[in-house]
């Protein structure tokens, strides 16, 4: 015999009104789909705006590329093939391990050689102009040239010498890599 406790509770379950949980289910439903809509609108605006950025990254790399590209052609052009190899080097090598990039070592070694510096006399400049632009501020290629002006016009002077000669005037007077070009 069925027990009236449970079939009381099963009339009740029966005859209950499920009008306002479909309703609210409903609202639930659009809201959620709402908000799938507003998400698939942002991944797309997101995924634009990463696309830009990586484009615009892209031409960067691209221009630096080409720019160093032309520099070394340059170069090459200068040393007629001499060193150019081992200059190339350095600039990369120096512009991974410097404040300055490769494009900047690279300009300076080709004035440098412009200048008739050899491969090696060059390197050396390089590496004394990057030592005293790095604590003194100023243009690379400026020091450079003001360093390379020092040793013609003191021909016992080596490079290295001569940036050391230039640190201790920059330090110890108010000359500075940008007004002691003017000197020469």
């Amino acid at each position: 015999m069925p027990n009236i406790g449970t079939s009381s509770r099963l009339a009740f379950i029966a005859t209950m009104d499920i009008g306002n949980f479909l309703k609210n289910s409903d609202k639930l439903d659009n809201r959620f789909g709402r908000l799938g809509q507003s998400l698939t609108r942002l991944g797309q605006t997101l995924s634009r705006s990463l696309s830009l950025i990586t484009g615009l990254l892209e031409g960067f790399a691209v221009s630096i590329a080409s720019s160093f590209d032309e520099i070394a052609s340059q170069l090459q052009a200068i040393t007629g093939g001499q060193g150019f190899d081992t200059l190339i080097k350095d600039a990369r090598k120096l512009g991974r391990s410097t404040k300055f990039t490769a494009t900047e070592v690279l300009t300076l070694s080709r004035e440098l050689a412009k200048l008739g510096l050899t491969t090696e006399e060059t390197r050396e400049a390089v590496r004394s102009t990057i030592g005293i632009t790095t604590v003194f501020g100023g243009n690379l290629v400026q020091t450079g040239d003001a360093l390379a002006a020092l040793t013609r016009q003191f021909t016992d002077l080596n490079l290295a010498r001569a940036a050391d000669v230039l640190s201790v005037a920059f330090r110890k007077t108010a000359l500075g890599t940008d007004n002691f070009r003017e000197a020469f």
